[in-house]
């Protein structure tokens, strides 16, 4: 080798190590089951969009949703993915982290297949990397992701300050005074006709 190690650390037992302290860090600290589930709902939703866009417009050839999609991201990305699809699969584990790490250039890949033969059906080929984990039913595999995500009005909730929300309690009351003034001036039209 062309190099020397002259710190006397062993490079070997730092890679364990470092790579035990960021598995704790990103799937103990960062990734918790909610933030997970937040962060990975947005990519998902467009997912399934395309996915069913697709769909409703296949065979036609001015489609409306691409034939390929490609969402970039770094590690506080891809795990966040991963344990999205840990957590949504509770009884199959393997379908979320295969690794002790997403290490560097995971890939995570969802395609879209229909069938060719026989009765039309649409399948989601999940991979982590170049290995395929899983075959879903297109139908499942959306209900079930779906009943996992989260919306954006539930993001708020987590996500909105105690400023904020004393602002939208001040406009909900307003609203609810402006719908009182107009029902009193509806009723006073109405005793005034008669």
């Amino acid at each position: 080798s062309a190099f020397h190690n002259i710190t006397g650390i062993d490079l070997d037992e730092f890679m364990e190590k470092s790579g035990k302290f960021y598995h704790d860090w990103m799937y103990n600290y960062y990734c918790t089951n909610t933030t997970c589930s937040m962060e990975s709902s947005r990519l998902m939703e467009d997912l399934l969009g395309y996915m069913k866009r697709r769909i409703q417009n296949y065979p036609q050839t001015t489609y409306k949703a691409p034939k390929l999609v490609i969402d970039c991201g770094h590690d506080t990305t891809v795990a966040p993915m991963q344990m999205f699809m840990y957590e949504t699969w509770e009884d199959k584990p393997e379908y979320g982290v295969r690794t002790q790490y997403c290490g560097f250039a995971c890939n995570i890949y969802f395609e879209l297949y229909k069938t060719r033969n026989g009765p039309t059906k649409y399948y989601v080929y999940y991979y982590i990397d170049d290995e395929l984990i899983h075959i879903f039913d297109y139908d499942e595999f959306d209900d079930t992701v779906r009943g996992h995500m989260y919306t954006q009005e539930d993001i708020e909730k987590y996500c909105i300050t105690p400023e904020q929300e004393e602002e939208k309690q001040k406009e909900k009351e307003k609203e609810e005074e402006q719908k009182q003034k107009e029902g009193k001036m509806l009723e006073k039209i109405d005793r005034d006709r008669k």
